[in-house]
């Protein structure tokens, strides 16, 4: 049975839209990128998951892309810096080892808290004093990040003014 290939918007229109239609392609929609090369969007997780973690599934476009191997996709094409790249999620074997082994430490649990904990801790307060005025609508521009907090610059004001 033949699958339909759903055209990608190359602008991101409605990207809510977008993954709705995805999702409800199935958990392995076929998409259409620019420039009308094909590829799989994958919508649920748990495929996610197994894709990213089966030996068998190479991330690497140069061993499993013909398309790009032959030359068709060029430097020209609009997502080619997204595929193109060699690093450590397209390595394998030795080399993605080693390049792991070098980032290793950034990725520690404590490491990961701490990146989530900071963010949200500075924005708790901002968020519920949005929610709890809801005469005022405001949007937080961050103008600058430093090691302790944001520095936000409100940007808003009252409804119907």
């Amino acid at each position: 049975m033949s699958q339909s290939v759903f055209p990608l918007d190359p602008m991101g229109s409605d990207l809510t839209a977008e993954a709705a239609t995805l999702r409800r392609l199935g958990p392995i929609a076929q998409v259409e990128l620019p420039g009308g090369v094909r590829a799989s969007s994958v919508t649920r997780h748990e495929q996610i998951k197994r894709l990213l973690t089966d030996p068998r599934v190479w991330k690497d476009p140069r061993c499993h892309r013909p398309a790009f191997r032959s030359g068709e996709i060029t430097p020209d094409w609009p997502l080619y810096p997204w595929v193109s790249v060699e690093n450590m999620l397209t390595a394998y074997g030795a080399e993605h080892s080693r390049l792991r082994r070098l980032v290793a430490g950034a990725f520690t649990a404590r490491r990961s808290k701490s990146t989530v904990s900071e963010p949200y801790e500075t924005g708790k307060p901002l968020i519920f004093r949005a929610a709890a005025t809801r005469s005022v609508s405001y949007s937080y521009v961050a103008r600058g990040v430093s090691s302790t907090a944001p520095k936000f610059r409100e940007v808003g004001r009252p409804r119907g003014s």
